[in-house]
Formats: structure tokens, sequence, C-alpha cells
């Protein structure tokens, strides 16, 4: 018999994650409202991922807690998170309310202690209702799962047969699910060893200060000896001068110094499970949404592709996306492309008309549709141009392969400028299809890159919903959500791949109107006209005919270099007293 699902989101972890994860998206009235957003869109993901039986969101409360008294520096180190982020909390609080989702929190407590008191309580409450089957598997089991859904890993302590958590990996979209076989693969210890193995390392982020000296290796290597804090502190008390097997000297005495943080760094890194709340399985029960008050919320915040997934979602079911799992699913894509302003040229009269209007323009956007990511593999599918904001033509190479040649004369026209997102790709693709690309005058991506040099990524969808809030078509719309299961570009129907491309188009248009306004503003259009954009055309010729290197001085560079490295890294070992991973930014940390 299935077990029936307790979802438990740690609304401040959710928060948090959103927050910093998003980019700075406001709504009408110029709020910011991206930790929102992202809220909402985790918890839609979450219902229709996870389908809970019920569930609760828990949150911290302003305030010292109970560790506060125990440890006055407590998060003492923490800077102050902006104000920007507590200002969206009422707002994440509607949200929940509109979606008859019951909100936990209690003065003196933290999220964590909340999340494990209803751990605790939703299996006793299990165990004596009748409504729930007992464990399929017998043992220890309930009738009821837990799933804790965070941002953070200090619930892993909470993990046993009933419960389980659903972390978040990186953003906002990547999650992992602990059990407790995962937890002893990734660290080798039990779930319930994870209080030691913190409390013994420490935990810079919450101030917790461990036993000086023992880092996450050492702490995990005590454990797997040791089992507990407790027993570890037996053999050391009971061995006098001389240390205990499997301990070092060093550690030895680190332990011994140490005894007294070590107990308090544990008391303060254990989750408790007996808060004082008010708790009854039964009042948790996911429930139909209030469709109106949501829908009118998500109208007054500016959520349009959410609000697309309310109207999606029936009158008994919660919404989720209906296309793919990204959390920001595009659902413009089953509208009819006509009131778009996007057309298919697909039939000889529709190319006889699109090649008398392309003939007449000066400057266009193109983006080009193929089989491959790697252009040496690619066949061209089509051609998506856009001359005018909102409006876009896609060109069906499939559909109308003779009239490729005519497209010749125009790309090979420098006094007609061309624009795209990464151009690189277009250029080569056109060129290994006989169309040399001549006027190139402005790449989006290029210019993002010059205006937002600390950014990772300069993906095209990135850019327009940081620009515009607007969530484009993902590349799974077309070919599927399941890598396994995934069909070739070439069996995209032409009308969704029309769609797709034209998109592209319209909104690259979009972009190059704001950032090449940004790059005259900003006095970087000289870099960019003289350096940048000219190294997209070298590089392009450069991926395509190659260049000659010198293998054997690279290698005795290569030799040198790792040489001098491993000197160094043991220097800086040898100057930190402990040893520790170099290349680690969270042990450097």
């Amino acid at each position: 018999m299935v077990k029936k699902k307790f979802v438990i989101i740690d609304g401040n972890a959710i928060l948090h994650r959103a927050f910093h994860a998003l980019p700075p998206l406001k709504n009408r009235e110029g709020k910011l409202v991206n930790a929102v957003y992202g809220f909402a869109s985790i918890f839609l993901k979450t219902l229709k991922d996870l389908k809970p039986d019920y569930i609760a969101v828990a949150f911290d409360m302003p305030g010292k807690t109970f560790r506060h008294i125990e440890f006055p520096e407590y998060k003492a180190q923490r800077e102050k998170k902006p104000q920007d982020l507590y200002d969206q909390i009422p707002m994440i609080k509607e949200v929940l309310t509109a979606f008859k989702t019951a909100i936990f929190e209690k003065e003196g407590y933290e999220a964590d202690d909340i999340i494990g008191t209803l751990t605790r309580a939703a299996q006793k409450s299990a165990e004596q209702n009748a409504e729930i089957p007992a464990s399929p598997t017998g043992g220890r089991g309930t009738g009821i799962e837990n799933i804790i859904v965070t941002g953070d890993l200090d619930a892993l302590q909470l993990v046993d047969e009933n419960t389980k958590v659903c972390a978040l990996k990186q953003g906002i979209s990547e999650t992992i699910i602990y059990d407790e076989k995962a937890v002893i693969e990734r660290y080798g210890l039990r779930p319930d060893q994870m209080i030691d193995y913190k409390a013994l390392r420490g935990d810079p982020s919450d101030n917790i200060p461990g036993v000086p000296g023992i880092g996450e290796k050492t702490a995990a290597e005590l454990l797997a000896s040791y089992e507990t804090i407790e027993k570890i502190y037996k053999a050391v008390n009971e061995a006098g001068d001389k240390e205990p097997a499997g301990i070092s000297k060093r550690v030895f005495e680190k332990l011994r110094e140490n005894e007294p943080i070590a107990f308090l760094s544990k008391k303060l890194v254990t989750i408790i499970k007996d808060a004082p709340i008010d708790f009854e399985l039964e009042n948790l029960k996911v429930r139909p949404i209030d469709r109106a008050n949501a829908a009118e919320l998500f109208q007054k915040l500016g959520f349009k592709s959410l609000l697309a997934r309310l109207k999606e979602s029936d009158n008994t079911a919660l919404p989720a996306a209906q296309t793919q799992d990204r959390l920001f699913a595009q659902t413009a894509a089953s509208s009819d492309s006509k009131e778009q302003g996007y057309i298919l040229v697909d039939t000889e009269q529709k190319f006889q008309d699109f090649l008398i209007k392309i003939q007449k323009q000066d400057f266009f956007v193109f983006d080009c549709e193929s089989t491959s990511l790697n252009p040496l593999e690619a066949d061209l599918l089509g051609i998506s141009f856009c001359w005018k904001k909102g409006e876009a033509h896609f060109a069906s190479v499939k559909a109308l392969p003779k009239f490729l040649p005519l497209l010749k004369p125009i790309f090979a026209n420098p006094k007609i400028r061309k624009a795209g997102h990464n151009l690189k790709y277009d250029i080569r693709v056109l060129k290994h299809s006989g169309i040399a690309v001549e006027g190139v005058f402005f790449d989006t991506m290029v210019a993002s890159y010059i205006l937002n040099p600390g950014e990772r990524q300069h993906n095209l969808d990135k850019i327009v919903f940081e620009e515009f809030g607007y969530e484009m078509m993902p590349i799974e719309a077309l070919i599927g959500e399941k890598r396994n299961e995934q069909i070739p570009m070439r069996d995209v129907s032409m009308e969704k791949l029309s769609w797709y491309s034209c998109e592209d188009a319209n909104f690259t248009f979009r972009i190059y109107e704001k950032l090449s306004q940004e790059l005259k503003d900003k006095k970087l259009q000289r870099l960019f006209d003289e350096i940048d954009l000219p190294m997209v055309s070298i590089l392009a010729w450069m991926e395509d005919f190659g260049m000659k290197i010198d293998a054997g001085y690279l290698s005795e560079m290569s030799k040198e270099a790792h040489i001098q490295a491993d000197k160094l890294e043991k220097e800086i070992i040898k100057l930190a007293g402990i040893e520790f991973n170099v290349n680690s930014t969270k042990q450097l940390k």
C-alpha cells in the first residue's frame, strides 16, 4: 500500500534561495517580487512533482531563539538581510493563503525546529489514525512519508524511514532527494550522525564554533570509528595522556581542550522535535486553491506565466505546468502564432511575399534552427527574421530547400546590417549551408558580456527574463522533457519550430534595442565595435579552419604549471597549519 505524503516546505530557506537566484523582477508598482515569484513557482512545481496529500510551510519569526540564550554569539556574524527580501514575506504569505496552505511559525524557534516537530507529530498522528495505513514494509515506518523541501542541508539529521529531504541543488530548478541511503552514500554517516558531524566541524554560517582544527574529513573519520560525540569523549577521557586508537595526537589535544564547546555545539545544531505548536494532520490536507483570489493576486504581482498555469488547471486539481518540469514553463507556445505576429513561410507564395519585404530592409535580426548544437554536424531547418518589434518570419528550409539560394545575396550584402544572439553559431551553420554572412552589426550575447562581465550566464532566455520578466519557450517544449524520450529537432512540427524561432528573433530584436542604448550610455560602444564584435567573425573562421599549435611545447608548459601548483598548495597548507582542500571554496571560507 502506498504511503500518504506530507510535504513540509522550509519557507525561509526557499525564500532566500529564490531571492538570490532570480533577477530583480519588479511588478508594475516598482516593488521587488523576485522572491515571491520564485517561491510560488517552487510551490507549484512541488505540488506537481511530489503530489502531496498534506502540505505545510514553516517560517522563522523575527527575534532571538532559545539558541541565543545558550550561546549569545549564535549567528552574530551574519550580515543583516536586505530589506527588499523581508518586504516580500507578507506577499508570500498572501500567496500561501490563496493556495489554502497552513503556515507554521513560533516565537523563539526556528523553521527547522517547526519542521522537526511537524515530522514527529505527523508520524504520531499516522500511528493513531485508522485512515492512514501502516507502513507496507513493516518495521519502524509509519504509513505517512514526510518530505522536507529546503534550500540547505541542515534537515538531513531528520531523515529516517519516514522522512526524506528534497533539497535544491542549484538555483531553484534542480533538486536532489535524500533518503537514509543517499545520506550515507554522500557522507559515509547515518542521518542521526549529521548532528555530531556538524557539531565537531562547526558551521561558520551560523557561528557554531565546533572543535577548532577539526574539519569535515576528520569529523567523519571520528564518527566512523566512535559513532557519537559522547562515545568519542568517553574514549578521550578514559585514555589518560595517551591518545585513543584512531585519533592522532593533534586531534586528541584539540578534543580535550574543547569538550565544553563540542557539547554546546551539539546542543545548538540539534533540531528539536517538540516545539509548542498546535497540530492536526487532517487540517493540512491539500485543498483546491482559491482560484479567484490567486488569479487576482498574480495579476497584481504581474506573474503572467503563473496566471496562465492557474488557467490551465481544473477546479479540483492544483495548478501544474503542462509541457515540462522547468519551473518557468512557457505556455504561450500553444497560442495562435498569427495573433502574435509570427509568420511561418512554408509555401512558394509566402516565400515570394517574404522576399519582397526583406529586400526592403537595411537591418534585421536572424536566428537559425538546425539539427545539432555542433555547427559542423548541423543541418539547417529554417531561419527566422525580425525587423520590427512583435513581428517575425520563419523561412522553412525544410519545406522550401530550393529557395535557400535566394537568400544568399541578402546575407552577402554588407550594406544590410545583421544582428543576432550568439551569431558565431549562426554564421557557421549558414556557411556550411553555402551562405556567407557579411554586415555583422550586433550580437546581443556579446553585448551582454560587455555590460555584465560578472554574470556567469548570457543565454537569451535569462536576459529576456531579466529585462522583460518574460519566460521564453524552453527547448523541452519541442523535443520532450525526458532525455531518453526526446525527439530529434528535424521531427518537430514546423508550427512549433516556427514559433520557437520567431520568439528568439523577436526578443533578440527587443534586447538589441535596449543593449545598444546601454552600450552608448556607458561609453562601451567603441569597445564593442572595435574589439569584441569583430572577434565574432574571426572566431567563427578559426573554429571552422582550426589553428596550428605546438603540442610538445604546450605539454611542457602544462607539466611546469602542475609542479608549481603542487609547491604552492603545500606552502598554503603549511602556512594554514591544517590539512584542507585548497581548491574548495567552502573549506577556504
